[in-house]
């Protein structure tokens, strides 16, 4: 009777042995992930890369939201970047980061861009690395162009409306057009419907093209005239000399051609007949009664200085270089400058290069003053003006103009101050 009991006693001691074991064998598999503090400030790099011309250019990124996902896209935390914490406590972990400029709209004013990071690790006691984020434009940009000749043609009630998927919008006054953005529904092949209503030279014309865009894509859609001979007239069934209404999609992402057409116009007077297409020339920087090529003495009060720069193929970019004796990086930064940037898209510096909403800054043409504009005055009066205070010194202006077709043209403004 001992022995029994006393073999039920080590059956019972093993028993509780062995769930001892299972518990702890348990309880290390399943501990808890560790929090991990990580530099996020030091860790994020981003950068904008351009539709038109695919280079990276500085850009204010402020008011973009920068958001934290775990590696299975669970929302950790977002922040606008500007109230970004330098510091960020998360589970140890996988994540990736996706950056957006505000929240896309189906029709906007204004492009939205986006970028997202590869997965990354957070673990303890180690760096956390994150690749530089290249944030893209995804909207579909659109803007329309008509040649002189035929605006001059175009009644009151013409208007072009340009629809997808996502939405529509009516270009009313053709007379001041800017560029608008669209909201694709695919990566590829968005549907772009292009209606043309109204009257021209007193003929009624009503008709619709159909194009396709991918996202990030920016649309030119020119609308221009060209003669038709008597013999196409004859041939087409239609009575004396008629006019061609033409309507060229360009892609200025690609520069490559999608499609030209269409219609047919009676008309009776063929001196009133479109003109050619003659705008495939270089751009132009030209001095204002001065050579450019020639430096400039600038005495101390300042002088007028005004250069006209010229694009037959419309601005996509325009860079400034400021290449000068005392007005150094550090100089330029404490009057909110720096001595390289794009006017075309100027960030943080618009209010500094442009004018701002009191009549404050350089009143140098900025943003889409720029895109997609023939001509322009770059006048940098207000701007000798502040060259005498740091004394005698030569200054260069580096002006590079990137047209919509890739085409570069430079020069230097060379100003030596007494």
């Amino acid at each position: 009777m001992k022995r029994i009991s006393y073999i039920a006693g080590l059956l019972m001691l093993s028993a509780t042995l062995l769930l001892s074991c299972g518990r702890e064998e348990i309880n290390f598999q399943d501990e808890e992930p560790q929090m991990v503090e990580f530099n996020l400030r030091e860790a994020l790099k981003l950068e904008v890369e351009t539709t038109s011309a695919s280079t990276r250019v500085e850009a204010d990124f402020s008011n973009y939201t920068v958001a934290l996902y775990q590696e299975n896209n669970t929302l950790t935390e977002q922040w606008l970047y500007k109230d970004m914490p330098e510091l960020v406590s998360v589970l140890q972990g996988n994540y990736y980061i996706q950056v957006t400029s505000h929240e896309q709209q189906a029709v906007d004013t204004k492009p939205y861009y986006e970028g997202k990071s590869a997965v990354f690790s957070v673990q303890p006691g180690a760096i956390t690395e994150v690749e530089t984020i290249v944030c893209k434009m995804r909207s579909i940009k659109i803007i329309l162009t008509f040649e002189p000749e035929l605006s001059a043609l175009l009644g009151t009630d013409t208007q072009v409306t340009i629809a997808t998927d996502q939405g529509s919008y009516a270009y009313t006054d053709l007379q001041n057009i800017t560029p608008v953005y669209f909201a694709p529904t695919t990566e590829e092949n968005n549907i772009i419907n292009i209606t043309f209503d109204g009257t021209v030279d007193g003929y009624k014309e009503n008709y619709t093209r159909t194009e396709t865009a991918n996202a990030g894509a920016y649309l030119e859609v020119r609308f221009t005239l060209k003669n038709v001979s008597d013999g196409d007239a004859q041939a087409s069934g239609s009575a004396g000399v008629s006019l061609k209404l033409d309507l060229k999609v360009t892609n200025i992402t690609q520069n490559t051609n999608i499609s030209t057409d269409e219609e047919v116009i009676e008309e009776e007077n063929p001196d009133q007949g479109g003109g050619e297409e003659g705008d495939e020339t270089k751009p132009t920087i030209t001095g204002r009664g001065f050579d450019i090529k020639t430096p400039q003495t600038v005495p101390s009060e300042g002088m007028t200085c005004i250069v006209d720069i010229a694009a037959a193929m419309r601005f996509a970019h325009l860079y400034v270089t400021i290449d000068s004796e005392t007005l150094t990086s550090e100089v330029l930064e404490s009057v909110g400058l720096v001595s390289n940037f794009d006017l075309a898209y100027p960030g943080a510096l618009e209010g500094a290069l442009g004018k701002d909403e009191n009549g404050n800054g350089l009143g140098f043409p900025v943003g889409d003053q720029v895109i997609g504009q023939k001509t322009l005055v770059f006048d940098i009066t207000p701007f000798t003006q502040l060259l005498g205070i740091y004394g005698a010194a030569t200054h260069k202006f580096i002006i590079k103009v990137v047209d919509q077709e890739g085409t570069e043209v430079e020069e230097t403004l060379t100003l030596i101050s007494e």
